[in-house]
């Protein structure tokens, strides 16, 4: 899985080698991509083209700089309804230089910036210091305009279940170590899958041992994605991980959807959203 790289200064101070997340030891899948209507590049790749007709989008910032002003690029989102986009709460933490926040969707060189006019965080969304986990993360950004892409539905019929394999999105650089990337650097659409080890009411979580696809830093916001009814739902949203640089042994915390606080949020802020 590409690694992206993330404003650290938006996440908390005592938490930013933890923002992103960790993966699940699986394998890259050209039926990542194809399980949202996108090609691959290459046989058994896992970098999806084609991606401006992707559900699943770039969330990033016009941010002034000096005098001027430019474009970082910092999380993933999901189209969850024509004008909606569902990402992450902690994308939006330390925003005070911000101009305006928005999506990036297209291929390079003619991709689109389409402003949000409106964020809105998840009610109770916090950093529980006891457990060291943000609870309720996830966000929900309200476009201007609809961009014409297609939108993913929620999982709502049933719980994501212990041993389930996933599907796992997310733009970026190959490397978390890699100094490129807060503009433009990061075009393409990585996917693989990845296995859920624990199930709770808040939260979803997949241990990293090292090998298969990886997600990471600026992963955040991004969807774990589950087969339901002959569609894929959206079953929780990239959060946190707890070892510095994403390495083995890193336990990937997604928000889970299924939260009753969650479910009622979004009721209110996307309620033309599609569910599965």
């Amino acid at each position: 899985m590409r690694r992206l790289n993330f404003l650290m200064a938006l996440c908390f101070a005592a938490f930013c080698t933890a923002c992103g997340g960790g993966g699940g030891d699986s394998e890259q899948s050209s039926n990542a991509c194809g399980a949202i209507g996108l090609p691959t590049k290459i046989i058994n790749g896992d970098s999806c083209t084609d991606i401006g007709r992707s559900p699943i989008v770039r969330v990033g910032a016009l941010v002034q700089r000096g005098q001027g002003v430019e474009l970082s690029l910092f999380c993933t989102g999901t189209m969850i309804a024509p004008d909606a986009v569902l990402t992450a709460a902690h994308c939006f933490l330390g925003n005070d230089s911000r101009v305006s926040t928005g999506i990036i969707f297209g291929e390079q060189g003619s991709a689109e910036y389409v402003r949000a006019t409106q964020v809105s965080l998840a009610p109770g969304f916090t950093l529980n210091g006891e457990v060291d986990r943000l609870f309720n993360d996830a966000a929900v950004m309200k476009l201007e305009r609809a961009p014409g892409l297609p939108t993913l539905p929620l999982l709502a019929s049933r719980s994501p279940a212990v041993g389930e394999l996933g599907f796992v999105y997310g733009y970026g650089l190959r490397n978390v170590n890699d100094e490129k990337g807060e503009t433009g650097d990061f075009i393409s659409l990585e996917a693989g899958t990845m296995t859920v080890d624990t199930v709770t009411p808040d939260h979803l979580f997949v241990l990293f041992g090292g090998g298969g696809v990886n997600v990471c830093n600026g992963d955040s916001g991004g969807p774990l994605l589950v087969p339901v009814n002959g569609r894929l739902a959206i079953a929780g949203v990239v959060s946190q991980g707890n070892v510095e640089g994403c390495a083995a042994g890193d336990f990937t915390t997604y928000t889970n959807l299924q939260s009753p606080a969650v479910r009622t949020w979004l009721d209110g802020v996307a309620p033309t959203r599609d569910q599965a």
